[in-house]
Formats: structure tokens, sequence, C-alpha cells
């Protein structure tokens, strides 16, 4: 007898081939529709978050540093571009915050007063007509202003330390005794100050500030004649007296967290 042919039919090689076909076209159209539903659906999720992101404050829940708050501290203040006196300023202030932004406060000074190197020059050269109280010293002074905070966020220092910061700026009006020969008054002074904050913890801070006083004064009362006559009207006028401070600040409280 002659062995049955082991190669497969003409019709059974067609149906598996149709088949194959069949399941690849299946396999491919629900991977399309998988595929297809997939970016709708990532479609429809971010078009749902930009929509929240519009409709919401991008910066939620932040700490408010400052709101409901008083601010109390102690600076020290250092005099710049004085002619004959330099100053150094030791101080107290107090703010109180009526929202994260405003706040009213004061500070009251005493100043130490320390000759220049033009001063010793004067003193070396005319010593006969020259006296310590020839030249024009601040003494006390005392302000009140209001406060803005412009500005705030978080500063990192290498990424190892992150800090809370913020820029303020403030405004007022104080006075500062002025003394000398001969002279001991209180003169007016408004005041204007720009400082940058940064909170070591949720209750102390570091205020550095560079502050301005703006009054009147005469820088010395040297002579005017050869008969020793002595006067600070001639010379006396407003000016601009800069002060950089750095202050030292507990506040009260705990930060309270925005809505």
């Amino acid at each position: 007898m002659t062995p049955p042919s082991m190669n497969p039919s003409p019709l059974f090689n067609r149906l598996s081939l149709a088949r194959s076909l069949t399941l690849l076209c299946a396999l491919s159209c629900a991977a399309l529709l998988l595929f297809e539903g997939g970016r709708e659906a990532r479609a429809e999720v971010k078009d749902g978050v930009m929509k929240r992101l519009a409709e919401s404050d991008a910066v939620r829940h932040r700490k408010l540093m400052r709101d409901g708050r008083t601010d109390l501290g102690l600076f020290l203040g250092f005099s710049t571009g004085e002619l004959y006196q330099r100053n150094i300023a030791l101080g107290f202030e107090a703010r109180s915050y009526m929202s994260d932004s405003f706040a009213i406060g004061a500070h009251a000074f005493y100043a130490l007063n320390f000759d220049t190197s033009l001063a010793e020059q004067v003193k070396a050269l005319r010593g006969d007509r020259v006296s310590d109280s020839s030249f024009a010293k601040l003494g006390l002074g005392a302000a009140l202003e209001a406060v803005y905070v412009p500005a705030f966020g978080k500063a990192s220092l290498l990424g190892a330390m992150v800090s809370r910061y913020d820029l303020n700026v403030s405004g007022g009006l104080g006075v500062v005794q002025v003394t000398g020969d001969g002279l001991d008054a209180f003169a007016p002074a408004p005041v204007i100050g720009l400082g940058a904050r940064f909170f070591l913890s949720d209750e102390l801070a570091v205020n550095l500030q560079l502050r301005d006083y703006i009054y009147s004064r005469a820088q010395s009362a040297l002579p005017v004649n050869e008969d020793g006559d002595v006067s600070y009207v001639a010379n006396k006028r407003w000016q601009n007296h800069l002060f950089l401070t750095a202050t030292f600040s507990f506040f009260t409280g705990k930060p309270q967290t925005s809505r």
C-alpha cells in the first residue's frame, strides 16, 4: 500500500491563512480602540486639571507669617556718609500686622557718636578753636511708621536650607535729638525704609533694612569770624541721614494658614 501523503492540502492552507488574517485584524482593531479610548481619557483628565487650575489660586494653603501677629525686635544700626560724626544706633521696634501685607509700627533708638577722620584732622589743625561739642551729634530718636510687604516667598541656600523671606517698605514721621555747642533740640524727621526679612523659624526673623531720616541740621558750629563767635544757624539745612540696620525680632502667636 502506498502511505498517505504528509503534505497539507491546499484547502487547509487557505483556511489557516484566513484564520490568521482574521485574528490579526481583530487584534489590530482592539488595539486601535484601546489607544483611542486612552487618548480621549487622557485628554479629558488634562482638560479637567487645567480647568481646575484656572478656577483656583496657584498657591493654596500657604502660611501667613505676618497676618494677625506682632513683631517685637531689637536693632543695631550704622550711619553712612556722615561728614564729621558717625553714629551707631541701638534701638527697639514693634509692628502690629493687620494683614499679611500691612502693619503699623513704632521704633526708638539712642545713638552713640564717634569722630570721622575729617573731624580728627580738623581738631588736630585747629585744636585751639575746636572742641568735641563743635560738631553736631545725634542723640535720641523715635518714629511712627506704616509698613507694606509687596513680595514674599521661599529662598534656598545650596539646596540645604530653605527660609521664608519678604521684602518690606516703610514710611512715617519721627523726631530726632540734635546736640552740640549750645544746641539741644528735637527736629521733625520723616523716615522711609526698604528692607529684606528672613525667617529663621516661625517665630524668629532677621530684617536687614536701609533707613533714611530726613531732617534739618547743621554739620558743625565752627567759629565764623576771628572773634570766635559760634553759630549753627548759618549751615543749617535739610539733609538725608542713611542708616543700615539689622533687626532681630520675635513674632508673637502662630502663623495662620490661608484658605
